[in-house]
């Protein structure tokens, strides 16, 4: 079982599955929907919940890393069984949002993008996410989820050939002011 785990997730992932597996005591109640669409609606409905619970747990994470005596938060990630990946994963999420200008935070809630493509921007660069402007961020709103790093890719490149075309028509003017002159 460890090795099927390990194929389809990476080591370390598998790692982390196999430790939150052993730590669950409680009984699993699973409902499977009967239909394909009402499994694919419960999938998202998981899938946003994951991402909304990672970033209360990073928050939570941050305020108690710096809360806590200098090399006391790993031991009371260990006390916990907390294993150090999930934590800074956790806190990595919470970074990113913190890190957002609140003009586009703000704009994020009016753009209504879901917990999905929140998720996917997590791993996008805050410097890049600092480029983007609003209509960037409109268009990233009508992408799906697993469709954002690309569509940044391109946004970052349109912005770059503009700057590009800016530049040679400000030279090509001044070249102009020059030869009047």
């Amino acid at each position: 079982m460890n090795s099927e785990i390990t194929s389809i997730v990476g080591e370390e992932s598998a790692e982390e599955i196999l430790h939150l597996v052993k730590r669950h005591t409680s009984v699993l109640n699973i409902v499977v929907p009967t239909t394909i669409e009402e499994c694919m609606d419960r999938v998202t409905f998981l899938v946003d919940r994951q991402f909304c619970d990672a970033a209360e747990m990073g928050f939570i994470l941050l305020h108690v890393k710096h809360k806590a005596k200098h090399g006391e938060f790993s031991k009371l990630l260990e006390k916990r069984n907390v294993k150090e990946r999930t934590a800074r994963r956790a806190m990595a999420i919470a970074k990113m949002l913190m890190a957002l200008p609140e003009s586009k935070t703000a704009k994020l809630a009016v753009l209504n993008l879901n917990q999905t493509q929140l998720a996917e921007l997590s791993s996008v660069p805050i410097e890049t996410l600092k480029e983007l402007d609003d209509e960037d961020y409109e268009v990233l709103a009508e992408t799906s989820g697993n469709a954002i790093k690309k569509q940044v890719a391109e946004l970052l490149e349109k912005k770059s050939e503009l700057e590009d075309s800016q530049a040679e028509l400000i030279n090509e003017l001044e070249q102009e002011r020059l030869r009047k002159t």
